[in-house]
């Protein structure tokens, strides 16, 4: 709830691992935020890399929070994210 009301530039702040608000949420497999902050703020920060080089959806593949990998809530996170990002999938090619 407290995500509702910030604005992009509050959420596109970093922390010390150059870590956005996004980044946070896919490390915590937090697919309540995920959807939360790519529905309502259009893709805020999806592209953009930690100090290791990592964007948000790096991090939500290698979480260890991720209890069920073939779930739905899973499964809509990393699409929302391929969909706010889409050239990252043709980067990858």
């Amino acid at each position: 709830q407290y995500l509702v009301g910030l604005d992009t530039t509050t959420l596109d702040a970093v922390d010390g691992e150059l870590n956005t608000a996004l980044h946070l949420v896919c490390r915590g497999a937090r697919h309540d935020a995920i959807a939360l902050l790519l529905g309502k703020y259009d893709g805020v920060s999806v592209s953009k890399r930690n100090a290791h080089g990592k964007l948000p959806i790096d991090l939500l593949w290698e979480s260890n929070e991720v209890g069920d990998r073939e779930s739905v809530e899973y499964t809509e996170s990393v699409f929302r994210l391929l969909r706010a990002y889409p050239e990252m999938m043709m980067n990858c090619m």
